[in-house]
């Protein structure tokens, strides 16, 4: 948890109202880090070999000198751009609160005093964040549960990032894997990576496809195979699903040796 080092301090460097509709983005590292909430609108974010799935209401982190891919859709949000000056960069991190009003509320309340640049803005916006952070650090005793999670079902989530591309992978042998009943597999793996297995392992396939698309020559329907989609009308619905074109119009708008 970013929040978990004792005595931090937080600098404030800009807080922003951000409304996009469909947009790929990738990141370059930059100095600050970012909190923000999502209030409406669906989004991918991928860090490392690890896919977030972010949706309404949920709170991202955004660590500093991080790169990260993100595909966002229809998408609100307020975010808090700071340095953190005592604490080095974690990875990025999702959370989600039962009550989330106050949380809602309080980001609401530092854009507007923000916006509004009346004389000691900054002051108040800081307080108003650490006040945030503090109903943040209320719930960190469920997050060192799901850390504990993760290390449980990890040798699945290794297999699966090794052979995701070969081969049907079924869930039943990845639960065995791991000595867990199917089910409860299921449940644990969404808590980690906040999508069920299935849509993890198919976001995986369409992440290599959509590299293949822009950096590749290759066929589309060696780019389905490659990516680990056996069937390539199949991969143009999920892609066209994922992206909102066909694989075509994407590899004409994204790959530059087009």
């Amino acid at each position: 948890m970013f929040f978990s080092e004792k005595d931090l301090t937080f600098e404030i460097i800009g807080v922003y109202k951000i409304s996009r509709d469909k947009n790929i983005h990738e990141s370059t590292p930059r100095q600050y880090s970012s909190l923000s909430i999502r209030l409406m609108g669906n989004a991918d974010f991928v860090f490392g070999d690890k896919t977030y799935a972010v949706s309404g209401n949920d709170v991202l982190y955004l660590p500093s000198v991080s790169q990260y891919k993100q595909m966002t859709e229809n998408e609100t949000i307020i975010s808090i751009h700071f340095i953190t000056y005592n604490s080095p960069p974690t990875a990025m991190e999702v959370y989600r609160f039962e009550e989330i009003d106050e949380i809602k509320g309080l980001f609401s309340e530092i854009y507007d005093t923000w916006a509004s640049k009346k004389q000691g803005y900054k002051y108040l916006c800081t307080s108003l964040f650490y006040k945030l952070i503090y109903l943040m650090n209320l719930a960190s005793d469920e997050s060192s549960v799901a850390n504990s999670i993760f290390m449980r079902i990890k040798p699945a989530c290794d297999y699966i990032h090794h052979n995701y591309k070969q081969e049907i992978i079924s869930i039943s042998e990845l639960a065995k894997m791991v000595y867990m009943s199917e089910a409860a597999f299921r449940k644990n793996f969404k808590k980690v990576y906040l999508v069920p297995p299935n849509k993890y392992i198919r976001l995986l396939k369409l992440e290599t496809a959509s590299a293949f698309l822009q950096t590749s020559d290759f066929p589309i329907s060696e780019i389905a195979l490659l990516s680990g989609f056996p069937d390539t009308k199949y991969f143009s619905k999920e892609f066209h699903k994922r992206y909102g074109v066909s694989p075509k119009d994407y590899r004409m708008k994204y790959n530059k040796n087009q």
